[in-house]
């Protein structure tokens, strides 16, 4: 492995990410559009991909390398369909890497997805304008960034088997999801402003997804804070204090709007507004759990507006619900 990595040529570095996708993709075998062959959280094995310690030193920096040529490429306009396709590959490698889970925070501290939502933000600009030369390219690259974004927010995919009645087991999950990215939130909120949901539903589908995965997969460590309250001390687990837990982070009047809008739209199609609905149970189960002193930081105003979405939004639940 180490040979295409050493060598000063790009092109022995896109055969050596070639070859590694190809290989542990067979070997990890996850097919996003079957629920079936993704892993619960009962059986996540959380050394499935390979641990970095057995990958080239050389790696991680040159996936940031190229993916930061890509970006600036894509700002100057000049990248094609080739060139995308290589993101996502490296996309793709990132996802393989990141399935061994001791890998996910050195993952999440690179500058990998804030450069690759700049990547994706403007291409979903173009196909949704019709004015796009690789569509394909594009929406292939976009759907494999959300799986990404999955895997770093949610490793155990409690969300991709949510269910509203049913809390995942503490005890089981050893490794916490990523910090949330600032970009995330944003970036999706932004999607649904254009047309994207009613002309590319598939890929808004995978978006809401990302957004249930950031709440589901956080959801658990809810319970840090809840034994913060009885005095016990957590400074090991500081990253999650309130503020900047992944959940109460991502339920937002934004986002609130934004299922909102999904859900009371009827010419969205339906396998859209599930998942929406899906999500907003997600969300409200978090402000359920959560101690009324850990949602404090939000401001006032905003709190009584997500209160008055949920209101809002809790007559389209028996609609839906039975879909």
């Amino acid at each position: 492995m180490v040979q295409y990595t050493t060598k000063n040529e790009e092109g022995y570095f896109r055969h050596f990410v070639r070859g590694f996708v190809s290989i542990w993709e067979a070997q990890l075998q996850l097919d996003w559009n079957n629920l079936e062959s993704l892993p619960n959280w009962t059986n996540v094995k959380p050394d499935t991909g390979p641990h970095l310690t057995r990958l080239p030193e050389e790696l991680l920096p040159a996936i940031g390398k190229f993916i930061y040529i890509a970006n600036d490429n894509t700002e100057k306009g000049v990248l094609k369909s080739d060139g995308l396709g290589e993101v996502d590959l490296l996309v793709r490698c990132l996802i393989s890497i990141s399935r061994n889970l001791d890998n996910i925070p050195l993952i999440a501290s690179c500058d990998y997805i804030g450069l690759c939502i700049s990547i994706a933000s403007s291409i979903i600009q173009k196909i949704v304008c019709g004015n796009c030369e690789f569509e394909t390219e594009g929406r292939t690259y976009c759907l494999s960034l959300c799986h990404l974004l999955e895997c770093l927010y949610d490793p155990y995919f409690t969300w991709r088997h949510f269910s509203p009645t049913t809390k995942v087991p503490l005890e089981t999950l050893t490794f916490q999801p990523a910090l949330l990215h600032v970009e995330v939130i944003p970036f999706i909120y932004d999607c649904f402003q254009t047309d994207l949901v009613k002309k590319y539903p598939e890929l808004s589908i995978e978006l809401l997804n990302v957004l249930g995965a950031i709440v589901s997969g956080a959801e658990s460590s809810l319970q840090f804070l809840s034994s913060e309250d009885d005095g016990e001390s957590q400074s090991h687990k500081e990253p999650h204090k309130a503020e900047g837990h992944n959940a109460l982070r991502s339920v937002c009047p934004a986002t609130a709007s934004l299922i909102m809008s999904v859900i009371s739209d009827s010419s969205i199609i339906v396998d859209v507004r599930v998942v929406a609905l899906r999500a907003f149970s997600a969300m409200v189960r978090v402000l359920q759990s959560t101690p009324p002193p850990q949602v404090s930081h939000l401001h006032h105003s905003s709190f009584l507006l997500f209160n008055n979405i949920l209101n809002q939004i809790h007559f389209k639940m028996s609609t839906l619900i039975n879909i």
